[in-house]
């Protein structure tokens, strides 16, 4: 898949990070990370993530995934 110069520029700015972590956009991150801790296996664990965005979502699940 290509990326478009608008997209690569987009993710360089760490706009996403940023967006998620204040106001009402907080909401989607946490709602995110209550579903993964629920569906993902129980510790020990191996999860892959393949990515799509600046690693946000996972890291509020390390507890979770021990590896």
């Amino acid at each position: 898949m290509d990326v478009t110069p608008e997209l690569q520029a987009y993710y360089e700015r760490d706009k996403e990070h940023l967006r998620l972590r204040a106001g009402r956009d907080r909401l989607e991150l946490w709602r995110t990370q209550d579903v993964l801790r629920r569906v993902l296996p129980p510790p020990p664990a191996r999860i892959l993530d393949v990515g799509g965005g600046p690693g946000s979502t996972p890291s509020g699940c390390r507890p979770t995934a021990t590896r």
